[in-house]
């Protein structure tokens, strides 16, 4: 009976720690501000202290629209691969606030994503971070990843937060990018205004100018004038 509750733990720890691998970083408060892997589901002592073989490029570095998209993409040095990571863009902090116990995740990914990802949400943004959703590469990795991001329709300043896994045991968290701007313009609206009809009629004779009254009255004043002649001499007669 003991060997069985033994074998059964051990194999729900071995299933466990495989499991939050391939299907991505889980969706948990503490994955979203640590973005740090379990060092148990990993088999691992901790992640790696040297340097990442990772580079993360952001094209354009600034935004100026809410509705302008920017590609972040994750290459691997010298063909290195890796096989899972985790994403998201953090505003940069003041002095004094700096590190993972800060979240302040901005902004959302496109839904054209590559293959075998998906999105994680953090900080009450659905879309706000980005992960693996089966092993890339069929298991084998993949050495490059294109997404796409766009900003809040606020501004300030970003930077985006990267944990690579190379494999199981290898992973490096929480690398930076460069700062990205993002400068929002504000919108300029036309103000129309609407036009006002007073309901007198326009007046556009030229001054100086007789009104079309005052050139009827002229040309029948002649034929006025032979008619009261007329009917005077009738009278006469």
């Amino acid at each position: 009976m003991n060997v069985f509750i033994s074998v059964s733990l051990v194999l729900m720890i071995h299933l466990y720690g495989v499991g939050a691998y391939p299907s991505g970083a889980p969706q948990t408060h503490e994955v979203c501000r640590d973005m740090e892997p379990s060092a148990q589901g990993h088999n691992s002592t901790g992640p790696q202290n040297g340097i990442s073989p990772y580079n993360i490029t952001v094209s354009p570095n600034k935004i100026t629209s809410a509705d302008q998209e920017l590609t972040v993409t994750i290459t691997g040095t010298n063909g290195t691969t890796f096989r899972g990571f985790l994403l998201q863009a953090r505003r940069v902090p003041t002095p004094g606030t700096f590190g993972p116990t800060v979240i302040a995740v901005v902004g959302a990914f496109s839904d054209m994503l590559p293959k075998d990802t998906k999105h994680v949400n953090c900080n009450s943004k659905p879309k706000g971070a980005l992960t693996h959703s089966a092993r890339l590469g069929g298991g084998n990795g993949v050495n490059s990843l294109s997404v796409k991001w766009k900003p809040d329709s606020t501004g300030g300043n970003i930077k985006f937060w990267l944990t690579t896994v190379q494999v199981r045991q290898i992973y490096w968290i929480r690398e930076l990018s460069s700062v990205v701007e993002i400068q929002i313009q504000p919108s300029t609206a036309t103000t129309v205004i609407p036009s006002v009809t007073t309901g007198i009629p326009s007046n556009n004779t030229t001054p100086g100018s007789p009104s079309s009254s005052t050139t009827i009255y002229i040309t029948l004043m002649p034929l006025l004038l032979a008619l009261v002649a007329q009917l005077l001499l009738q009278r006469t007669n």
